[in-house]
């Protein structure tokens, strides 16, 4: 019920479209040394957590591989799909942050520099030529950089772990406020103000990357105190990525909720919303028919003429702990977008940029 009420009250496509948001990119998350140390007998390194048994940054033949599915898959009208990227625009400087004991970071080419050199940046730039892969703003890192300090002082153990292997996995936690890895929420209101530096400097650096601003602002686990709105509209991001049924943190533990819909209006109507509405992840064990599930609900969508928003994460397409990983989410991918193909010939593949562009047109 609540479904269809949100279709009815989302923004309208005139044809078939779908949006593909896909999380993670440029964030250091877990990596292969992670499981060939076998932390997981840690007691805070979440074990079950697929991030952490998969999750690496993309390399230049993880994205040569996605390319070749995305080019394959054009529809009969001539519209590839594209990967609208979900990137974060920094990551801790872990050699600095020891060598100064305060919180550092390094930019976002700094960063693929240094994980793949050259030729994944070359990779990056070719993709967003192309059309295959379009970034959006993610915030800068892919972390609470607070509560990561606070962890590294309190738990020498996990220090460690840390900046010997360059990682950040996922940990195990109770109370919310042990979730480092959700960079906006906050433990006092008065870190709110921190991070409107946080979201300024993003952008700063978006921009500077890619010499255009962000369309699309994507909270990592899509939390945040609607507080930053102001400084989103006042940094011409036009968009954000709610949850249809969304968490914000109001420190102190506490969280407000509300529902959203594509094309619902915020902060004095001067930001739209974007809402997933379709869920693909096909490294996750909890659906054994990802492509079954996920054209259902892409149906359901066409049936009440809204956009599939498509959610996913990179996790689902990188082989550098386990290359059966990305090949079994590749093959999935294929497997889906054959799928809309053959039955919706008019299909519309845009990047998140296209279809708020779209929303906005008079």
């Amino acid at each position: 019920m609540i479904t269809e009420l949100l279709n009815i009250l989302s923004w309208k496509s005139k044809s078939p479209t779908v949006v593909f948001l896909v999380d993670d990119f440029g964030a250091v998350k877990a990596n292969k040394e992670i499981v060939e140390n076998n932390y997981f007998g840690h007691a805070r390194i979440d074990l079950k957590n697929r991030f952490n048994i998969f999750d690496t940054l993309s390399s230049v033949k993880d994205f040569t591989k996605l390319f070749e599915v995305l080019e394959k898959n054009t529809s009969k009208l001539g519209s590839t799909p594209v990967f609208t990227l979900v990137t974060s625009m920094a990551n801790p400087d872990f050699e600095r942050i020891i060598q100064s004991g305060e919180y550092q970071f390094l930019e976002f080419w700094d960063s693929i520099k240094n994980y793949g050199g050259e030729n994944l940046v070359k990779c990056w730039k070719e993709g967003i030529e192309k059309g295959y892969i379009s970034p959006e703003l993610h915030g800068r890192e892919h972390l609470n950089f607070k509560r990561f300090m606070k962890i590294i002082n309190e738990s020498p153990d996990l220090k460690e772990i840390f900046f010997q292997h360059n990682c950040l996995p996922e940990l195990s936690f109770t109370n919310p406020s042990h979730d480092y890895l959700s960079a906006f929420d906050f433990d006092e209101p008065s870190d709110i103000e921190e991070q409107k530096k946080v979201v300024k400097s993003s952008i700063e650096i978006f921009e500077k990357s890619f010499h255009r601003k962000p369309e699309l602002f994507v909270a990592p686990a899509l939390k945040y105190n609607k507080a930053l709105n102001k400084t989103l509209v006042e940094n011409e991001v036009r968009a954000v990525d709610k949850a249809r049924k969304s968490i914000e943190p109001l420190g102190n533990g506490k969280y407000g909720k509300s529902f959203n819909y594509t094309g619902k209006k915020i902060y004095k109507n001067q930001l739209s919303v974007l809402s997933r509405n379709v869920m693909f992840e096909p490294s996750m064990t909890t659906k054994s028919n990802w492509v079954n599930f996920a054209y259902f609900k892409i149906e359901e969508c066409f049936r009440s003429n809204v956009p599939a928003i498509i959610s996913s994460h990179r996790v689902n397409y990188v082989g550098g702990v386990s290359e059966v990983n990305r090949e079994n989410g590749l093959w999935a991918l294929d497997e889906l977008l054959t799928k809309i193909n053959e039955t919706y010939s008019e299909v519309s593949y845009l990047s998140a940029s296209e279809l708020i562009q779209k929303m906005h047109a008079k």
